[in-house]
């Protein structure tokens, strides 16, 4: 790699005096994260992963330790921000050498997706039994959702959330807005095409629209309804992914990630979590003389 981009700094283990020195070290370097060959590129995934253990760090560790020190929290999450932004830098350089170089990963660029698509598919077929396009499709749409689970964990995660408004409008202004903006076209336009192809392999995996009913609320709206049905016992004999599979279809609702979704509902500040029960409870109360 043209520059080195951060070492492991095992933050959990420093002191604040320590996190200090880290911060101003990082804050110094300008390095231009480049990727010129494919030991830089595998290189770079192992950065990446070293990155998200130091976040996590901060998150867990420090921020904790610094409710009541102004100081040590504006340490904290002056660091965080520059690791965050240098993870976004390098998730940028992956994204585009994978799409110079035409590698496949989860989150490369939809015309790379589709100039591997074929080759992807006989690999498939021939290292499983009985293995056909439609175990294909199946298999790259689970990928297409913890593919949007990464980007959400990694772009719109709760660590933002300790952020001021400006240190978090910067990011995603920054390298962070053009990274998302990429990664969130290549997503859709795969899940698009996924379930298209889906549709004209095997029509009957998907519901006519005839045989549906719209489910008009949000997404957290859905998935709340959803998993107090599932957790109460009303639906048995699937997982819960299954489960969701099956009700999105019907009720012709979209998910971009359950579990995301699901831990936004956990992670709610307000004097309920329950918010749609609470609607819903409200409804029939009223409705019923």
């Amino acid at each position: 790699m043209a520059n080195s981009i951060m070492h492991a700094f095992d933050l959990k283990n420093k002191s604040y005096e320590e996190l200090k020195l880290i911060s101003t070290k990082i804050d110094k370097e300008s390095a231009v994260i480049t990727i010129r060959s494919q030991a830089d590129y595998q290189e770079s995934f192992e950065q990446l992963r070293l990155l998200a253990i130091e976040m996590m760090a901060l998150r867990n560790v420090h921020f904790s330790k610094a409710k009541d020190n102004d100081s040590y929290l504006n340490t904290a999450r002056s660091l965080f921000t520059v690791i965050e932004k240098k993870s976004l830098e390098i998730l940028d350089a992956i994204f585009n050498y994978s799409h110079e170089n035409r590698f496949y990963w989860k989150l490369c660029s939809f015309s790379t997706y589709m100039e591997t698509y074929a080759e992807r598919l006989l690999a498939n077929r021939d290292n499983h039994i009985d293995y056909d396009e439609s175990d294909f499709l199946y298999d790259e749409i689970e990928i297409c959702d913890s593919a949007n689970s990464f980007e959400s964990s990694l772009l719109e995660n709760d660590y933002s959330l300790e952020f001021d408004e400006e240190t978090t409008l910067y990011i995603r202004q920054s390298v962070g807005s053009n990274i998302y903006k990429k990664i969130s076209r290549a997503i859709e336009k795969r899940e698009e095409f996924l379930k298209s192809k889906r549709v004209k392999t095997n029509p009957s995996t998907t519901q006519s629209k005839n045989n549906s009913i719209k489910f008009h609320g949000s997404q957290a709206e859905f998935v709340e309804l959803v998993k107090a049905l599932i957790i109460n016992g009303n639906f048995t004999g699937k997982t819960h992914k299954e489960i969701f599979e099956i009700l999105t279809d019907f009720f012709l609702v979209e998910i971009t990630n359950v579990d995301d979704t699901f831990k936004s509902i956990k992670g709610r500040n307000t004097d309920s979590r329950t918010l749609f029960l609470d609607k819903l409870k409200s409804s029939l109360i009223e409705y019923i003389p």
